[in-house]
């Protein structure tokens, strides 16, 4: 189907014994530069490539940036530049699963609720506190059942941390111990802003 809207010429008219009508001439030569349009697609909206990747995301919460660009090279036959791709990702992540500022903002009731389903364990959230705003600081945590737990384990306490790659940058620390058939156990955790003595 022709777009009539960037083609050159087109004449016809009705016939008279049907009462249909007859092209006459038709020059399909599109003025809209289609013949020279490239794999890069200039027209490739953060919300179109959020909808294709929407379900690979949900299924793969990791969805790596590199991956996108290749798929939609691999199966459209487009280009979408890596920074194009990352905030599709970026956008598709916070409609699949919220954006990382209202998650900071549910852990006063994601405390709240774990104090009252689990009934002496410890959570203690720090927060800076400014003009009218709270700001998130610290968070630790400890399960009753991994405190009461660590009366069962051998004597050795590990401690470590990974990095938080998010859009607020963090560390959480475990704590873990070795239960008695040689496995870990985990004891506490939080999320801090750094790894250094005070936390």
């Amino acid at each position: 189907m022709a777009d009539l809207g960037c083609l050159r010429s087109m004449h016809a008219r009705v016939k008279n014994s049907s009462k249909a009508f007859v092209i006459k001439q038709f020059d399909d030569v599109h003025t809209c530069g289609s013949s020279f349009r490239t794999i890069k697609h200039t027209r490739m909206t953060l919300s179109m490539i959020g909808g294709q990747i929407l379900s690979e995301v949900r299924n793969k919460a990791l969805t790596s940036v590199s991956e996108v660009v290749c798929d939609f090279k691999d199966y459209y036959g487009i280009e979408v530049s890596y920074q194009r791709a990352w905030m599709g990702v970026e956008k598709t992540r916070d409609v699949v699963f919220g954006d990382y500022s209202s998650s900071f903002d549910d852990l006063h009731w994601y405390v709240d609720t774990a104090n009252d389903c689990n009934p002496g364990s410890v959570f203690d959230m720090e927060f800076d506190i400014y003009i009218k705003e709270r700001h998130f600081k610290c968070l630790f945590f400890g399960f009753e059942a991994y405190i009461h737990g660590f009366k069962y384990c051998r004597p050795v306490l590990m401690l470590d941390e990974t990095f938080l790659k998010g859009r607020h940058k963090g560390c959480l620390l475990a704590a873990t111990e070795k239960d008695s058939n040689q496995g870990l156990y985990p004891l506490c955790f939080a999320i801090v802003d750094s790894e250094r003595y005070d936390n």
